[in-house]
This record gives structure tokens, sequence and C-alpha cells, in this order.
């Protein structure tokens, strides 16, 4: 295991003095990275690794690294199957198709959520979950009554089925987005805050 996980180390250039807190293989097929694309063998395998603070990525021997303290929040998606989802404080998500039971996505979790609680330490302040868009929960809400009546009419039309499909993803996206906003309002109202008690200390 101790042999694996140092060739895994050195796949992505994780330095022999830093600890792998945990990794998995990646899908390449629907992975989405934020950035320039990873270019490379298109088969060849991907592999994420964390450590305390840093993701790492390599795709085709083309390596990415994110820092934990720009991420808002990791969720899993139902579609693609078995993929975690990494929203950031700005830019694109980054979108990964794993198969490791969720094991990934909570570890990484705990590091985000061990990085709020220091922020709220930090600046010396409580403050709470910003609410949600109303205009994007209002969007979410119309997609789920148009899908709903769209199935209840559908019978066994596949086109339509699938149109109510459709709109189901939808809701989910925008409920998703409206959670990744106010995440992100509180991270900048935290790191705001953070900055005007050391400029006053």
């Amino acid at each position: 295991m101790g042999f694996r996980k140092n060739r895994v180390k050195r796949r992505l250039g994780i330095p022999r003095d830093v600890d792998l807190v945990t990794w998995t293989v990646a899908d390449y097929r629907g992975m989405r990275v934020p950035g320039p694309p990873l270019v490379g063998v298109a088969y060849a395998a991907a592999y994420l690794g964390l450590t305390d603070g840093r993701l790492w990525l390599t795709k085709a021997g083309a390596l990415r690294q994110f820092d934990v303290r720009d991420m808002v929040m990791v969720s899993t998606e139902e579609r693609p199957r078995g993929a975690i989802r990494i929203d950031f404080r700005h830019g694109e998500p980054l979108v990964v198709v794993v198969a490791d039971d969720g094991r990934f996505a909570r570890e990484l979790g705990a590091q985000i959520a061990v990085y709020d609680r220091q922020l709220q330490m930090d600046a010396e302040a409580a403050l709470g979950l910003p609410d949600r868009s109303p205009d994007l929960v209002a969007r979410a809400e119309l997609a789920r009554r148009r899908s709903e009546q769209l199935t209840n009419m559908a019978g066994t039309d596949r086109f339509v089925r699938k149109v109510a499909e459709g709109l189901v993803d939808e809701e989910r996206e925008l409920l998703h987005e409206a959670q990744v906003q106010a995440l992100r309002q509180l991270r900048s109202a935290l790191l705001a805050t953070q900055l005007t008690e050391r400029a006053s200390n």
C-alpha cells in the first residue's frame, strides 16, 4: 500500500515530505476542469490527490493544483453517475467522475469546513449563510412545476418524458447554483471581516 501511495504521489508531483491524505483514480470521461484544457493522451488514467489544503490532479501527464481555500462547496452528482463537483469562489467548477463511495468528497468537504470555521474564528464574527437568490429559487420552482405537468400528461410519449427529465435536471442545477452563490457571498463577507479585524489590530 505504501509503495502504491508513493507511486501516486510521484504521478501527482507531490513532494516526498508532504502527506497524502487520500487519493483516487478518476475517469477522464465527463471530466470538467477549470482553466486551460488538459492535453495529452485521451485514455490515460487520471488521478486525484488530497494533501493538507491542496487538491492535486493529473491527467495524461498534465498536472493541475487547486487550493482548498478557494473552494466553497463539494457535492456529488447524479449525472454523470459517481461524479464529484467542486465549486470555487470564482470561475467554473471542477467535475470528476470517481468510484470510491464518496470517500474523496468527504475528506475534501471536511477540509473546506475546517477552513470556514477558522475564518469565523479569525473574523471574530458569527455570520450566517445569506438567503438564496429568490430569482434562482423561483426559476427552479417553475421548472419543477412544468416537469410535474409534463410527467402527468406524458403517458407513454418518450419525447415528453425526456423533456420532463431535462426540467428536473434544470431545477437541480438552479438550486445548486443558488446554494453556491450564497456560500460565495458568505466567504467574501468572512474574508472582508477578517481583513478589517487584522487592520484594526
